[in-house]
């Protein structure tokens, strides 16, 4: 699933800007969970030429064809959109729940064929040609993941049955409605932000996390994250509660987190700073998250991010020399004043 995923998000075309919301249409009507990248937005912000640069020096991956998909993937992408069905996800022996890709852009006919000539195999479902995922590891594992373009502006790809119920809807009409469960409000989180993902948490979530963790997050049932780096860096997030006594006690609890992980980071002063300036109010049954920076703070915190990444040694203060000659105690407090004894070494 991971070259699967890798391959689709190096795919794209050039042309108009299709943001991701645009391909909330196609996902599961249940989803429980869904990723927006809008990222043709994303690479033309703020972030974009750090961005760039990162992605350049990252290895090729060993494919036929890597370097026109690179190619494609800092110029033409627009948007990807990542979503998993509630029912899926709800399932206790579901480690890697089945997952429907969706990416939008202007895809041109050398990158089909390309990623033909990459497929181990072909099939065709209502018209339209599913290309076998060229993924390592087990045979079985690899027969669950294809890819389609359904249209020179729209690919989706992930397991077979996520990729065929996809092409149903576009095919039938029956598209996924931007409203109701995780879907409420996402094309205006969508529209505000470059990342964001909206999510219902799993009943089985919490299953193996720690008895703490458990009391402190039982209370939430889901949350709807969005980020943006046009003017710098905004973080929103809002989480959903069971009720207004569950809000109240997960906006305590996260502002002991944050405050904690400020004091911790004591060699990291600028990602202190930010965490502080981090804002946690409750609104009803919803706990909201804010922060805001503007693009002189992300730069630093980039490059501090940067640094530490590299491994940057950091400057150290050379201790003062001891001063030459006799030492002396001084000793303060005497009605007479303060006097000096001289220091006498022990012999070892």
């Amino acid at each position: 699933m991971r070259k699967l995923i890798a391959v689709a998000v190096l795919l794209g075309g050039s042309g108009v800007l299709a943001q991701a919301q645009s391909g909330i249409q196609l996902i599961q009507p249940d989803a429980g969970f869904v990723l927006g990248v809008e990222w043709r937005k994303i690479m033309d912000s703020s972030v974009g030429a750090a961005l760039t640069e990162q992605i350049k020096k990252a290895p090729i991956p060993p494919m036929p064809a890597a370097a026109a998909l690179l190619d494609a993937l800092l110029n033409d992408l627009d948007s990807v959109v990542l979503a998993a069905s509630a029912s899926e996800l709800n399932k206790t022996a579901a480690a890697q729940p089945p997952a429907l890709v969706i990416l939008k852009g202007r895809f041109k006919a050398e990158l089909r064929s390309q990623l033909k000539g990459m497929a181990k195999k072909s099939e065709t479902y209502h018209s339209v040609e599913l290309l076998t995922a060229p993924e390592d590891g087990a045979p079985a594992t690899a027969s669950k993941n294809r890819i389609a373009f359904l249209d020179a502006d729209t690919v989706v790809a992930g397991d077979i049955r996520e990729v065929r119920a996809a092409i149903d809807r576009a095919k039938t009409g029956r598209l996924t409605a931007a409203r109701g469960g995780v879907l409420d409000g996402i094309t205006e989180l969508a529209s505000k932000n470059d990342l964001w993902i909206v999510f219902e948490l799993p009943a089985n979530a919490l299953k193996e996390a720690p008895p703490a963790a458990v009391e402190m997050f039982s209370g939430v049932k889901g949350a709807e994250l969005g980020m943006s780096f046009q003017q710098g860096f905004g973080l929103q997030m809002n989480v959903r509660t069971k009720d207004d006594a569950s809000a109240v006690s997960v906006a305590q609890a996260l502002q002991g987190l944050i405050a904690l992980g400020a004091m911790s980071q004591s060699q990291s002063p600028q990602a202190g700073e930010v965490l502080k300036k981090i804002r946690i109010t409750s609104e009803n049954s919803r706990v909201k998250l804010a922060l805001s920076l503007d693009r002189s703070e992300l730069e630093k915190m980039i490059k501090e991010a940067q640094s530490s990444a590299a491994g940057t040694p950091k400057k150290t203060v050379a201790p003062a020399p001891e001063p030459a000659g006799p030492k002396a105690v001084r000793i303060t407090g005497l009605d007479s004043g303060p006097i000096e004894v001289p220091f006498v070494q022990p012999k070892n």
